[in-house]
């Protein structure tokens, strides 16, 4: 999904960029709603992790009182205890899900762009 939604934009940016006026104002409405869309989402996913208002209006620019007003229906802040654990399980599937990929055999580096590096289980 990460990817349609990628190449959608894309092609928004594309039309917005182009010859066609009508299609350019079209897809600049589009790529609006979208970036508040997208900034919804990663006030969001902030919140989720711990962030206060006053960084959230730092980070885009906005006074702490107008990141709250502006983005109310974002999920109230996690305590630092949940964020925290949060964090830790988060670490503990990424290392269950490598390890899984190395005793299968399926473990990819993330940097063997030419396929030659190895794992190589201790």
């Amino acid at each position: 999904m990460e990817q349609r939604v990628r190449r959608e934009l894309v092609a928004m940016i594309d039309h917005a960029l182009g010859d066609d006026p009508k299609l350019a104002l079209m897809s600049a409405r589009q790529l609006k709603d979208e970036v508040q869309w997208l900034t919804e989402r990663s006030v969001a996913l902030a919140r989720r992790e711990g962030f206060d208002w006053g960084r959230i209006g730092r980070l885009l620019a906005i006074t702490r009182q107008s990141a709250r007003e502006r983005f109310k229906s974002a999920p109230p802040r996690m305590p630092p205890h949940v964020v925290a654990r949060n964090r830790y399980l988060a670490e503990q599937r990424r290392g269950e899900r490598l390890l899984k990929q190395i005793q299968s055999g399926t473990y990819r580096s993330a940097d063997d762009g030419d396929g030659t590096d190895e794992a190589v289980p201790w």
